[in-house]
């Protein structure tokens, strides 16, 4: 909120009129002109609609701070949603990964006449039994480290049993 007051107040010394203690939108309309001189409408409209000045074109430090406020919290939506998607990109890219490999290796066993089933069905009673064997260690793991607030590791959480 203070570089939106710093910067307020800075366009209010550059405004014609000295004399005024708001800002008036004549200020800020610089921003909707295109690159002829002329003043491009769309733009405008959109300045007015976000810094909502008054019948006489005068934009106080309270509306002002809204505009700005609006602003920051749509570019933080925009910034985390970006983030997210990122997120997502990755978990995609790495689900395709394991498939692209595991076809790779069906068609690498097939070129050599090795049958992948029998491999797969090895594989897979495995894994499922192992699942099985450190599954309830797994989420003994999990339960006691969120109780100590972060994942530390098994030293620190028999301490935190105490």
């Amino acid at each position: 909120m203070e570089s939106a007051i710093n910067v307020y107040k800075s366009l209010l010394l550059d405004d014609r009129n000295t004399s005024r203690s708001v800002l008036h939108f004549d200020t800020l309309s610089i921003l909707a002109r295109d690159e002829n001189g002329g003043t491009d409408k769309n733009k405008s409209r959109r300045l007015i609609k976000m810094f909502r000045p008054d019948v006489e074109g005068n934009i106080t430090l309270l509306n002002f701070l809204k505009a700005c406020d609006k602003v920051y919290r749509r570019l933080r939506l925009f910034r985390a949603s970006v983030v997210n998607s990122n997120h997502l990109d990755d978990a995609l890219e790495m689900i395709l990964n394991c498939v692209f490999y595991v076809l790779m290796i069906c068609l690498i066993l097939v070129i050599y006449s090795i049958d992948p089933t029998k491999i797969f069905l090895a594989t897979t009673s495995l894994s499922v039994s192992l699942s099985f064997a450190i599954g309830n260690a797994s989420s003994k793991w999990f339960e006691v480290s969120k109780h100590c607030n972060s994942h530390l590791s098994p030293f620190i959480i028999n301490f935190c049993e105490l």
